[in-house]
């Protein structure tokens, strides 16, 4: 599933609805705590640290034609990645 997909999904789920009173439209507060929570849920599933972000930015280089990453071990060394997700797997069980 795509986040395009997921969020397509999120949409339909917690589209708010309002109830009429006589004194206006409501908001149903419960179910906008809930999709609060959801939405942040979402969000936070493509989220990576910060400490690996700024190792990224002093060790390594993008190629976004390619979407690879090339991590320089060494001056002479040099690591290539297919996407972020890759190079991250690599800093979390070498690096961090």
């Amino acid at each position: 599933m795509t986040t395009s997909d997921k969020l397509r999904g999120f949409a339909d789920k917690w589209g708010f609805s309002q109830d009429k009173t006589e004194e206006g439209f409501l908001i149903d507060n419960d179910r906008t705590k809930q999709c609060l929570s959801d939405l942040t849920a979402l969000i936070s599933e493509h989220y990576y640290p910060k400490e690996f972000l700024l190792w990224t930015g002093e060790n390594c280089q993008y190629y976004p034609d390619t979407n690879e990453w090339m991590y320089f071990e060494s001056p002479m060394t040099q690591q290539y990645f297919k996407g972020t997700d890759e190079l991250f797997n690599y800093w979390k069980e070498n690096e961090q």
